[in-house]
């Protein structure tokens, strides 16, 4: 966020800007939880899957192994 429109808000809108990225933040991370937790009881097949749907939704790595 631009600091000098962030330093034009109200302390309640302040407020709610914090909380809005408190929650995406709780969200991520319960996200990742879930892919680890899957990840971690998955077979041989199911760790392809989630494999390649981690290179799609994150991107350009080589694979999801690079971060167990």
């Amino acid at each position: 966020m631009n600091p000098k429109i962030y330093d034009n808000l109200t302390p309640f809108e302040k407020s709610l800007v914090k909380a809005s990225l408190f929650a995406k933040g709780v969200d991520a991370c319960v996200e990742l939880q879930a892919f680890l937790d899957a990840c971690s009881h998955a077979d041989a097949d199911c760790a392809a899957m989630l494999d390649e749907a981690y290179k799609f939704e994150l991107g350009p790595i080589e694979s999801a192994e690079d971060y167990h």
